[in-house]
């Protein structure tokens, strides 16, 4: 068949409207400069790294942050570079008003006041990291397992949570220090005790939703062990909800370990906490309030700094929160 070719005529115009189409053969090699001159690349970043880049946004968790840090040292070094300890008496300058010699003041066996609460600053928050630890460390273990094996033996264990949740945390301190004595450990113990069961709720929920996801179902059918599953794939997962429920229950344990010294059931004497000189300034109050004021002061403000990096890390790590 004869080919056959027809010849259009354009006018100038119209051919300056057209686009030109050329063939790749007759372009040139790009420069190197130009090849990437329109792509747009983003920086890889893990979930950690992500939720730490969410972090530094909020002021008020980074300045928690940096406050509680500062506080800590003060409380760990400012003991060893006074000249005063915590249990020395000096009947000869009782109750002294906040001077150079003594910022704080002293109490009504002439103790000095700075030393006894940045003292009880070290067993209050130790009270405090130490609960949270032992919670995480119960709870998530005692829900991951409940959550991941479910049916009767996750209603068995749950129901047990239930009656832990329902007793008062100060039925607890009571029968441990008829028990054990009033000691540090026996605070410590007794708010653990009555406090991990909220941690374990948390985390069974996470691992019943996380359970039914598709990479969950791939590594059991890849022959993955059940221990490995649970920890590596549905603990790690939830690990925000688990880290923001850890660190909320640092202040949670400080003020229940104040509540219970101020009520005469936390740390024996001569030790001093936050709640017990706060409970030993209560008499003395209108004569004396700055003997009041200051321990109250410092739960006051490690209480905002730790809600403030509870509420920055609950923000961080919750996913429908803005970018």
């Amino acid at each position: 068949m004869p080919r056959i070719q027809k010849k259009l005529q354009v006018r100038d115009s119209e051919l300056e409207n057209r686009p030109v189409i050329v063939a790749p053969e007759l372009l040139g090699k790009l420069e190197d400069s130009e090849k990437d001159s329109e792509f747009i690349a983003m920086e890889a970043r893990t979930f950690l790294q992500d939720a730490w880049r969410k972090f530094k946004r909020n002021k008020l968790a980074v300045g928690g942050g940096i406050f509680l840090a500062l506080f800590v040292l003060v409380i760990i070094f400012g003991p060893m570079l006074s000249p005063y300890t915590y249990d020395g008496i000096d009947l000869t300058n009782m109750n002294a008003s906040p001077s150079l010699e003594h910022p704080f003041g002293t109490d009504a066996l002439g103790r000095d006041l700075f030393v006894r609460v940045l003292y009880g600053g070290r067993i209050s928050l130790t009270v405090g990291f130490v609960s949270a630890l032992l919670n995480l460390l119960i709870g998530t273990l005692y829900g991951g397992t409940a959550g991941y094996i479910g049916g009767k033996v996750d209603q068995i264990m749950m129901r047990f949570v239930d009656i832990i949740y329902s007793i008062p945390t100060m039925l607890y301190v009571l029968l441990i220090t008829m028990v054990f004595g009033s000691s540090l450990g026996t605070v410590i113990t007794a708010i653990a005790i009555s406090s991990w069961a909220s941690m374990a709720r948390i985390v069974r929920s996470q691992v019943l939703t996380l359970k039914e996801q598709e990479f969950t179902l791939a590594a059991n059918a890849l022959g993955a062990s059940s221990k490995r599953i649970l920890v590596k794939y549905l603990l790690l997962n939830s690990i925000g909800p688990i880290i923001v429920t850890a660190t909320l229950n640092v202040p949670t344990a400080v003020f229940s370990e104040a509540f219970l010294s101020f009520v005469g059931c936390g740390v024996a004497i001569p030790m001093a906490s936050w709640g017990t000189l706060s409970s030993d300034a209560l008499p003395n109050v209108l004569t004396y309030p700055y003997q009041l004021f200051f321990p109250v002061m410092a739960i006051c403000l490690s209480m905002f700094a730790l809600n403030f990096i509870g509420d920055g890390l609950n923000s961080a790590f919750d996913p429908r929160r803005n970018k």
